[in-house]
């Protein structure tokens, strides 16, 4: 329809992929602390080891990470910022990268189940994957922000006398 902003559905599919995300980041992290409670290691809970331990709570920062970003870049589309597509290519660049990381996360602590068909996480490891290619690559999105910040953080004329 007329008057549209040129590339408005790109941007749409960005913000809706940020967020799909952040569940597929949800669904993992729920899977790695409910398996880390079940399954026994070496006499011990498994997340009661410390490697564990560290993946858990990395999830946990990334996750909430990534929905700030996403909740940040909705408000700012709600009001009609002007900043809204860069807060928007930031989330979806940011929260692909998380899921991908989560995703591998939870397939380690899963191990062999983690693969398996049986399971959701599988899938959740492709899908989380596939974020980083939809709606333009993480390499695209790279440039994007990049061009962004340049110009967005100009040397200020003081600093190049």
């Amino acid at each position: 329809p007329a008057g549209l902003v040129p590339g408005i559905a790109l941007h749409l599919g960005r913000y809706g992929v940020a967020w799909g995300c952040v569940g597929i980041g949800d669904s993992c992290m729920e899977a790695s602390f409910r398996y880390g409670r079940e399954r026994s290691q070496f006499g011990a809970a498994l997340d009661e080891h410390q490697l564990i331990q560290r993946m858990l709570a990395n999830m946990v920062a990334d996750v909430r990470a990534a929905r700030l970003l996403c909740l940040e870049a909705g408000r700012l589309r709600e009001n009609r910022d002007g900043t809204a597509i860069q807060a928007t290519l930031i989330a979806k660049y940011f929260a692909a990268d998380m899921a991908n990381r989560v995703a591998s996360d939870t397939v380690q602590i899963h191990g062999a189940k983690g693969v398996s068909g049986a399971w959701p996480i599988e899938r959740h490891f492709r899908d989380a994957r596939a974020m980083t290619i939809i709606e333009g690559s993480s390499e695209i999105h790279q440039i994007m922000i990049a061009e962004h910040g340049r110009a967005e953080y100009q040397r200020p004329a003081y600093l190049s006398e």
